[in-house]
């Protein structure tokens, strides 16, 4: 047992929610070498000087080798969250991934109930589009049903109404998982 005390996370961090093709990477990726500010209203006035680094489910996978299997997803998820944790220790975090569940949303919170989130609102059609031209169809049918599970987050009937909507259904989620973690 050691008597010094708790060492606590310093980095900030923040998720990105969106479809597959929808341009996340590209503006995590300007975030991570400072061309970017991913500073909410809440936070505008924190501005952070720490190096800032990306963890991206889809690279765990391609480091084992795949792109996406489903016995493998318990462990990826896994190895995602303790590298967030540990590199919050002295970086700001990005975490590149689509987010489009609740349970997913509400695991970042549960990490860093500050957590920031960037809803990349690119429409369903456009990444659609952007996956057929990378050869990527197989995304065509995954991008209907995250697109269907965004919808549903947010209450909206429409598209055109997510980013509106998606505020309010994020924070409703960050408030469940506050509220778990002062009951645990």
């Amino acid at each position: 047992m050691s008597n010094s005390p708790e060492v606590k996370p310093k980095g900030r961090l923040a998720f990105m929610i969106g479809l597959p093709k929808s341009g996340k990477s590209s503006l995590a990726r300007e975030w991570s070498m400072g061309r970017r500010e991913f500073v909410s209203r809440r936070r505008a006035a924190a501005k952070s000087t720490r190096l800032r680094v990306i963890v991206c489910a889809a690279r765990i996978r391609r480091a084992l080798g795949h792109r996406w299997n489903s016995y493998a997803e318990g462990f990826v998820d896994a190895t995602k969250h303790t590298m967030i944790r540990a590199l919050l220790y002295d970086y700001d975090v990005v975490v590149d991934g689509t987010h489009t569940t609740r349970p997913s949303i509400q695991r970042m919170f549960e990490i860093d109930p500050e957590a920031e989130f960037f809803f990349v609102d690119t429409p369903p059609t456009v990444c659609k589009d952007n996956a057929v031209r990378a050869g990527r169809e197989d995304l065509v049918p995954v991008i209907d049903r995250m697109a269907a599970q965004l919808l549903t987050l947010a209450r909206a009937d429409h598209w055109d109404d997510i980013a509106d909507r998606m505020d309010g259904a994020v924070n409703a989620i960050r408030l469940l998982a506050w509220e778990q973690g002062i009951e645990d």
